[in-house]
């Protein structure tokens, strides 16, 4: 195909019109919202045929003759691959006027477009991706060709092109923006090799895409195709830009990940079909608004793989948008990836922006074992792979669908298998079921190491300890195989002394250092006193701290409520707090072993 034609945001007026001066001020500017107009700037789409209709030989010349019955206007981006059309500057009744005309199908105003994320922490989602039911085993196994000379075109914030996640795997893209952070507003030069990443978003898609410790398709090749700037925000003109380009100069087999949005536009759902058409598998962001996704663009093209999001605990992410036009869920939740201030950082966000690369680099899986596979038989197989009934709520009219990563050549992965087990402890007698281990093909045996010296085999044993005291349980699960995998418990056996007998339960290791969040989807409280008990291991200081969330726009985070440190090896909260949703973040400040957190609620 021909290369798309790119021009500078400040080009001199066709036929002689003039310029139109932006209508907005260049101080004071508050950021930019989702699908807000961008005043006289409009998107116009012209039919197939056009030259051919006005009697001309090229496009250039089609729009100069139709810009000169309209008294000129200033070109921005003409599209010839995955859309054939323009973004031009005019005044209203030039627009009016240009959309009666012979030939132009659309004129639409240009909005703005912004990426779908939310800062937060942790990070679980390839763990989740490898296996078909909880609890997670810790590992992330994938088919060795790890979605090697596969193409991953990353249309967002650009990339950080040093960064250690993506050595050796970067292949020059495109940049679509002008230079400062409200470019795509103010005009300005555009560089397009300038596809450096100034937000992080797109370097942090890209890690999750093919990351080399983050990513999924850990061989693939990333190709940066900037269309938001610094902000996280930009025009649907640039994104049509990116997607025109990746249309026409795509090497297969390709992958394009776009987690943006944030409104409809009938000419962008029209360039993200085009761009199938010409063999680009296109995975989609659902959008970050608890609602339809079929209101959005591009999440309702049918052609795209649409994603939503979940948490590690397989619910749908409370702000995932959900619906008919969303085809599977991926982890979304406190995902961690590369990050854009240094080659080494990584951050830790939420948002349908991280769910869509989970399947952009499952997609690249896929391609690597199946390189003529079309866009249509990618996600098919996609779709046909994921685990069917995990989600607990995927939303009215949803797929209830999950990613699941599976060997594409055929033979299977034979996966490890997960160790879980409950226990019931009267007085010293403890009940120990492992029927919440698992495995895909099947557990051969059940191991116990009791924490007193004695060993047991079987699914669900008994176990009598004699004297009152705390335990640590160990169970091994061995499959087929001969795979293991291991998980142990600490029993407090005997009298309950605790000082909140019927307080939720909490129990896990850290290392020094190290974190955890419990729960990690937060919990609802309607107000009033809130209790915990952090009991730390012993040499160790480990601190205890109350999260609320506070969210603005398309942005949520958490803030410290109360944070205590121990106290003779108990670290207590007590405090009145309103309604509202929180969480309780452990830290290892120092030392590492294992604690135990008793919470009210």
């Amino acid at each position: 195909m021909p290369r798309s034609t790119f021009k500078a945001a400040v080009l001199a007026t066709i036929l002689g019109g003039s310029v139109l001066s932006p209508a907005w001020a260049d101080d004071n500017t508050e950021s930019p919202v989702a699908g807000d107009i961008i005043q006289n700037q409009y998107i116009v789409t012209l039919v197939p045929n056009i030259t051919e209709q006005l009697g001309l030989n090229s496009l250039t010349t089609a729009i100069q003759t139709l810009l000169a019955g309209i008294g000129g206007g200033e070109v921005l981006y003409t599209y010839d691959n995955a859309l054939l059309g323009m973004t031009v500057r005019l005044t209203s009744l030039q627009a009016s006027l240009l959309g009666i005309l012979p030939g132009v199908i659309s004129v639409e105003p240009d909005r703005i477009v912004t990426t779908v994320a939310v800062q937060n922490n942790a990070t679980w989602g390839l763990d989740r991706v490898d296996q078909p039911a909880l609890p997670l085993d810790n590992s992330f196994q994938y088919p060795n060709n790890g979605g090697r000379d596969v193409n991953i075109y990353v249309v967002d914030t650009g990339v950080r092109t040093t960064h250690q996640e993506f050595t050796g795997r970067i292949v020059p893209g495109r940049n679509f923006v002008a230079d400062g952070a409200l470019g795509f507003l103010f005009g300005g030069s555009v560089d397009p090799d300038n596809y450096e990443d100034c937000n992080g978003h797109g370097s942090h898609v890209a890690g999750t895409a093919a990351g080399s410790t983050y990513g999924v398709a850990k061989q693939a090749n990333v190709i940066p195709v900037r269309v938001l700037n610094c902000n996280g925000s930009g025009s649907t003109s640039a994104v049509i830009a990116g997607i025109d380009w990746v249309a026409g100069n795509h090497q297969k087999p390709a992958v394009a990940n776009m987690s943006l949005g944030g409104f409809t536009s009938t000419a962008l759902d029209t360039a993200v079909s085009n761009a199938v058409t010409a063999g680009v598998t296109m995975v989609v962001a659902a959008g970050n608004d608890n609602t339809n996704a079929c209101n959005g663009s591009p999440n309702r093209v049918p052609e795209a793989l649409t994603v939503g999001a979940t948490t590690r605990q397989d619910q749908r992410s409370s702000f995932s948008n959900y619906g008919a036009c969303v085809d599977l869920f991926a982890p979304g939740s406190d995902i961690t990836s590369a990050w854009y201030q240094s080659d080494t950082q990584t951050s830790s966000i939420d948002g349908t922006s991280m769910a869509a690369p989970h399947a952009a680099g499952a997609a690249a899986l896929y391609l690597a074992a199946n390189p003529s596979a079309t866009p249509d038989a990618v996600n098919l197989a996609l779709v046909n792979d994921a685990t069917a009934g995990a989600i607990s709520n995927p939303g009215s009219q949803s797929p209830n669908l999950l990613l699941q990563i599976t060997q594409q050549d055929g033979s299977g992965i034979d996966r490890l298998p997960t160790a879980a087990f409950t226990a019931d402890c009267q007085g010293t007698v403890c009940e120990l079921d492992a029927s919440g281990s698992s495995d895909d093909v099947a557990v051969a045996a059940w191991d116990w190491t009791l924490g007193d010296g004695n060993v047991a085999s079987g699914e669900q044993i008994s176990h009598d300890y004699g004297v009152d005291g705390d335990f640590t349980v160990t169970l091994t699960v061995t499959d087929t195989a001969n795979q293991t995998a291991s998980t142990d418990q600490t029993l407090s056996v005997g009298t309950d002394t605790s000082p909140c007998p019927d307080c939720t339960r909490y129990e896990g290791q850290l290392n020094n250092g190290g974190s955890a969040i419990l729960p990690s989807n937060g919990f609802n409280f309607s107000g009033g006193q809130i209790d915990a008990w952090l009991y730390s291991p012993a040499g160790a200081s480990f601190t205890v701290t109350l999260q609320a969330q506070s969210c603005f726009l398309f942005f949520c985070g958490w803030n410290n409520v109360t944070t205590a440190s121990p106290q003779g090896g108990v670290a207590e909260i007590h405090t009145n707090v309103n309604s509202g949703y929180y969480r309780w973040q452990v830290q290892a400040q120092s030392g590492s072993g294992a604690y135990t957190l008793l919470t009210n609620p």
